[in-house]
């Protein structure tokens, strides 16, 4: 199996870039393109999505050994200086970090390795049943019976399909499994936080065993286990029942 990696674009040893950190430093640009290399390797080991909260300019400096490497970093464009501490932009130079990688690996072999989840996606089972099974004659659904939504674009990543399959489990282990309306619904909602924060929100939620979705750092609204999406969701589909059984 193939280690971890990062991305190098071809232009990048010509780019503007690496010939003002070269006459900063008094560096040739082949230099300047090692020591890059080898602090983005280390950047993409040791942080997630290239976020060095607690890292200062002086440990940068000595993990490419050289006096003022940060500073030229900074002032190229390379690294950022933001309120809570340095931040490398990783959306220039790499893919998710190693990290992330690690995180998102674990989370794909959970899901494949679950009782109830064979090694075929649900979208590939789908697909390979409408090509061997003969169509049938439509039949009259059962009153409250609807099919599942697909999961919307916005939300169409690995990380959050396995994040979602986990949060299914999670609502049936607690005896509250999600409706058809339920998951629409919160799909929607969730398609709005775009997949990075839905699934941050997912995963936070699993872990403080609540049954809403809550996004980090929202505690107070959620001491009573049901967020204002799925309340509203559960009066709606309350309403629902009862004009079906008049």
């Amino acid at each position: 199996m193939a280690g971890d990696w990062i991305k190098v674009e071809t232009v990048t040893p010509d780019k503007p870039e690496v010939w003002l950190i070269a006459e900063k430093l008094e560096l040739s640009p082949d230099e300047v393109l090692g020591k890059l290399i080898r602090i983005w390797v280390w950047a993409d080991q040791q942080t997630y999505n290239g976020d060095a909260g607690s890292v200062t300019r002086a440990l940068l400096d000595r993990v490419t050994g050289c006096v003022g490497f940060a500073d030229a970093l900074l002032e190229a464009g390379w690294l950022r200086s933001e309120s809570h501490g340095l931040v490398f932009p990783f959306d220039r130079h790499n893919g998710k970090s190693a990290k992330r990688r690690s995180l998102t690996k674990k989370r794909t072999e959970a899901w494949r390795d679950a009782p109830s989840v064979t090694r075929a996606s649900p979208e590939k089972r789908r697909e390979e049943k409408s090509k061997n099974t003969p169509p049938t004659p439509s039949k009259k659904k059962k009153a409250g019976v609807v099919d599942l939504p697909d999961i919307p674009a916005e939300l169409d990543s690995p990380e959050f399909k396995v994040i979602w399959s986990e949060w299914q489990r999670h609502r049936t282990e607690k005896r509250q499994t999600l409706t058809p309306t339920a998951v629409r619904r919160q799909l929607k909602e969730l398609a709005k936080m775009g997949a990075d924060r839905a699934v941050a929100a997912i995963g936070h939620s699993i872990t403080q065993g609540w049954t809403g979705i809550f996004e980090p750092g929202v505690q107070a609204a959620a001491q009573s286990g049901e967020s204002a999406i799925d309340r509203h969701i559960r009066e709606l589909e309350s309403q629902t029942q009862e004009h079906q059984d008049e």
